[in-house]
């Protein structure tokens, strides 16, 4: 028998992502002077930061970076200097005099604000936290039904790039249960472990592509109401796109539950968002989801949400919506509110 709670923990979630850095494709072509001394790399390092043509990362775009083999160490330090990703290094001919070493970068907007992919949303994206970078969230989630209100209060996030477009998850939520004639009850809630990769990066003619498989673990008392009572896996495959200020991702996957007397089901989102100013994002989400357990009958809903970006690292999330079928067994009214912490 599934209970208030598992099934808020089922529908009401929530992923991440990946707040990630705004970036665009840059590249320039770079033809620098390197004095032939034992010294050559340290000087190169210190007249690149002094040489405006640098100042081509900033402004040119849609070629690839050309240098000579012993400018490349410098270039790179200087990538890094200017928060430009490098994304590929590389050759074209063998035996060549000198050795010409292409450059393939992406660079960070001049804002250097994030951008909210997962929280406040149901609906994830495939972008995971950049290598050695953190993501940190304090957050209070809850969904009412007829049957009473189930939700966290708080719920802990954390999220580490563990490698180059690998990231590790974990969610320890502090779970409350509070049924419609008065009774209640809260605790350790069951805790959510995952790691998301990302197989295929964004280009002009295709999305972003990745999975984030999730195990939510047991930890929680389901005679309470504030588990599920047994482990549940997620395998969902998520895409994203993003054209100028707007972004979008989406997609879905298979929850597999363990309980006695739940159903197996699919989960389906999609999200579209606008960055309105530097600070500010909005945006809104249509999901679905089948029948989680006999009776209960299949559910769709919504929700409205916004991101204010105080500076890198510190960002504030909310989201509201409601279900639009099967109101009153799933979704009458649900709602998500975060703090973020990246660095």
């Amino acid at each position: 028998m599934t209970t208030l709670a598992s099934r808020t923990s089922r529908v009401r979630r929530t992923r991440r992502s990946s707040f990630a850095p705004l970036a665009v494709p840059f590249a320039a072509t770079l033809l620098l002077c390197s004095p032939p001394a034992a010294h050559a790399q340290e000087v190169a390092k210190l007249e690149a930061a002094q040489d405006p043509r640098w100042e081509a990362i900033r402004r040119v775009f849609g070629q690839e970076g050309a240098l000579r083999e012993d400018e490349v160490p410098a270039a790179l330090a200087e990538m890094h200097r200017q928060d430009v990703r490098v994304m590929a290094v590389h050759n074209h001919l063998i035996g060549e005099t000198p050795r010409i070493i292409y450059v393939h970068g992406m660079r960070v907007k001049s804002t250097e604000l994030l951008e909210t992919a997962g929280p406040p949303f149901l609906t994830d994206d495939p972008e995971p936290v950049e290598y050695q970078h953190h993501e940190f969230y304090i957050a209070s989630q809850q969904t009412r039904t007829a049957e009473g209100t189930a939700g966290t209060l708080p719920q802990l996030e954390y999220n580490y790039g563990a490698a180059p477009d690998l990231q590790l998850h974990i969610i320890v939520p502090y779970a409350f249960s509070s049924l419609a004639d008065g009774r209640g009850q809260s605790g350790l809630g069951d805790i959510e472990l995952g790691a998301k990769y990302r197989f295929l990066q964004e280009t002009d003619s295709r999305p972003m592509v990745g999975i984030f498989p999730i195990v939510l673990t047991h930890t929680g008392i389901a005679d309470k109401g504030l588990g599920n009572g047994a482990t549940q896996v997620f395998l969902p495959v998520w895409l994203q796109k993003k054209w100028g200020d707007w972004q979008s991702y989406g997609g879905g996957g298979y929850w597999i539950n363990h309980v006695t007397g739940a159903k197996n089901h699919w989960f389906f989102g999609w999200q579209v968002q606008d960055d309105i100013s530097e600070h500010l994002t909005l945006g809104g989400e249509i999901f679905h989801s089948t029948e989680q357990a006999p009776g209960e009958g299949s559910s769709t809903g919504f929700n409205l949400g916004e991101t204010y970006n105080f500076d890198k690292q510190n960002h504030l999330l909310f989201s509201a919506g409601k279900g639009l079928t099967n109101i009153s067994m799933t979704n009458e009214f649900s709602s998500y509110v975060g703090f973020q912490w990246t660095w």
